[in-house]
């Protein structure tokens, strides 16, 4: 538990998803049937651009021994494993309803919910679920969906609004809201500015190789949209050479 909970800060506020994915392998070493380690694993492993060999095995320890889990947390681990291992929306959805019928404040589940129905373009339904989970608490997940869901429907304002608070919360928020103004620079078209941010963010985020291949799908996809296609085919081999230098450890 101890390392799990320091997993928790690190990735939740300090955006330090290398230090995370340590800390919970490091949890799930020390229990090899700790459940919700292995849940909160597959979803930085996601966030991060792992591979999905790695991404599904944690899924399928989680499911393995979701028997040890309260009934609030059993349902978090269903919705994970019919996202990632048995792909079926309606029950996910359902598991993380019913995971917010037992805790409406719960913000894995809102977080979750929101980033389907964002999935789903189901916008209006997303902002409400993801504004309601920055209330409770500032970090990142929470902030992205709630933003793109925003951008979607046309709301530039609040959602620049939404990314400056999240900037001056602190300074392990800073990356993710850089980030955020990239997509609000892109939305608006306005692709030097979001160039000028992704350089800022790269400069600060060198040591950082998981932010670093974010940074690169980032000006992949910015030279795409303006047609710079063998830019973007560049970009994107040095990403994947990034990826494979990371070498994140095959889960067993």
């Amino acid at each position: 538990m101890r390392k799990y909970s320091q997993a928790l800060i690190a990735i939740d506020r300090d955006g330090d998803d290398e230090r995370g994915i340590a800390l919970l392998r490091e949890a799930t070493t020390l229990d090899t049937g700790f459940a919700m380690a292995y849940r909160k694993l597959w979803a930085v492993l996601g966030n991060s651009g792992a591979p999905f060999t790695q991404v599904s095995a944690v899924t399928r320890h989680a499911y393995a021994n979701r028997d040890r889990l309260p009934e609030l947390e059993r349902h978090l681990v269903d919705a994970t494993y019919y996202e990632d291992l048995d792909y079926d929306p309606p029950r996910i959805i359902s598991a993380y309803g019913s995971a917010l019928e037992r805790d409406p404040d719960n913000l894995v589940a809102l977080n979750n919910l929101a980033l389907i129905y964002n999935n789903q373009h189901q916008w209006p339904q997303a902002e409400s679920l993801a504004v309601r989970a920055t209330r409770l608490e500032i970090s990142a997940p929470q902030y992205v969906n709630a933003v793109v869901a925003m951008v979607a429907q046309g709301n530039s304002a609040d959602a620049t609004a939404l990314v400056e608070k999240l900037a001056r919360s602190g300074p392990g928020q800073l990356a993710m809201a850089r980030f955020l103004r990239v997509r609000l620079a892109g939305a608006r078209l306005d692709y030097p500015a979001a160039t000028a941010e992704l350089d800022q963010l790269a400069q600060e985020q060198r040591a950082v190789r998981s932010w670093q291949k974010r940074i690169g799908d980032a000006r992949a996809a910015l030279a795409e949209v303006q047609g710079r296609l063998a830019l973007a085919a560049d970009i994107d081999r040095q990403a994947m050479a990034l990826a494979e230098q990371r070498a994140l450890p095959p889960t067993t």
